[in-house]
């Protein structure tokens, strides 16, 4: 095949293998059938993975704020079990369909501003109602609890 003729990835393939002097295969160049080079040569990260490097970093940063907002309450739980607590809250926010994370931390500032226990295992009741109300966004329910709290 004229070198003309060919796919523009193979012709620059051939352009530096006969610049360096060497033959126009990847075989030779490294040794490797070209099967192998695209098998091995190449990192694939999944979606899966890519959401858990996320979730954790996300975990990291509202650790941080919540450390920096409630210094005496995470001195007494200790890193270990903050971490555990965020987590359940997370998912405690994500089951009131508050999902970006703005929101979630605004949840938790919230919720800890205002724990009906020690543990953060609940909302305080008159927070329930207003969570579960679907027909406002979460912003707006998270606004409201605010307003709500500050009276």
């Amino acid at each position: 095949m004229a070198p003309e003729q060919q796919p523009p990835s193979r012709r620059l393939w051939c352009y530096n293998a006969e610049r360096l002097g060497r033959t126009a295969s990847p075989m030779h160049y490294f040794g490797k059938p070209e099967s192998d080079l695209t098998r091995w040569g190449m990192l694939v990260i999944r979606q899966e993975q890519i959401a858990i490097l996320a979730e954790s970093r996300f975990l990291q940063r509202l650790q941080a704020f919540v450390q920096q907002q409630f210094p005496d309450y995470c001195f007494t739980l200790g890193d270990e079990e903050l971490t555990l607590l965020l987590r359940n809250a997370i998912l405690r926010a994500e089951s009131f369909n508050i999902r970006r994370e703005c929101d979630i931390a605004r949840y938790v500032s919230l919720m800890l501003a205002h724990a009906a226990d020690s543990r953060l295992r609940a909302e305080p009741e008159w927070c329930v109602p207003i969570l579960l109300d679907q027909t406002k966004t979460a912003p707006e329910r998270l606004r409201l609890i605010q307003l709500l709290s500050v009276e």
